[in-house]
């Protein structure tokens, strides 16, 4: 069993009762694999080490979509182009259409 994290993006819906930006169509996704994730994931808060999570359970990752800001969007942007996960240049080609377009991108990663 591997490490794995699906990227994706949706564009920008406004809720119907108050008009405020949420979630809306799935726009594309791209699967990666790899243990060079794990160091993007810490850094941006999404995964903590086990010790850290033997302190505070909460912060288990497994399962969890993270919208990204668009800081850390452009961070893995970045992060992609350096490390080169598998199918890096597609990543890399998602997240910068979701920058453009003020998009939204949202992780999930799995062991």
């Amino acid at each position: 069993m591997g490490f794995g994290i699906t990227i994706s993006r949706y564009d920008v819906g406004k809720c119907p009762h108050c008009g405020k930006p949420i979630k809306g169509t799935i726009r594309g996704y791209e699967y990666s694999v790899g243990y060079d994730w794990k160091r993007f994931l810490e850094k941006i808060g999404y995964y903590a080490p086990y010790e850290i999570r033997k302190i505070e359970p909460e912060r288990d990752f497994y399962g969890k979509d993270m919208t990204l800001t668009s800081e850390q969007a452009k961070d893995l942007a970045e992060f992609v182009k350096v490390y080169r996960p598998y199918q890096w240049v597609s990543i890399g080609w998602l997240v910068d259409r979701a920058i453009e377009n003020g998009d939204f991108v949202f992780i999930n990663a799995d062991w």
